[in-house]
């Protein structure tokens, strides 16, 4: 999100991120720490306003994740999200 301009929109998740989290760990897969980290800044920069965390059903038991810029975020503040590019 850190070159979104305000009000735009990017999908940064599909299907269901909290369980593929869960599963990604479980297996030890080496994306489990990616898709936690994803998780972690996307939901910081919500906490913070500076983006508004949405979900659009695909179908039945499948999302796409979406982060819009806030309309009022503060252009310095962008990229604040630990390194990870969301």
């Amino acid at each position: 999100m850190a070159g979104a301009q305000p009000g735009e929109r990017i999908a940064y998740a599909r299907g269901l991120l909290a369980a593929s989290i869960h599963a990604a760990w479980l297996a030890e897969h080496p994306d489990a720490q990616k898709l936690s980290a994803l998780q972690e800044a996307t939901w910081r920069a919500g906490a913070k306003s500076h983006v508004y965390l949405v979900q659009r059903r695909l179908k039945p038991g499948a999302f796409e994740y979406l982060a819009e810029r806030s309309r009022g975020a503060n252009p310095a503040t962008r990229g604040l999200n630990n390194g990870v590019r969301i």
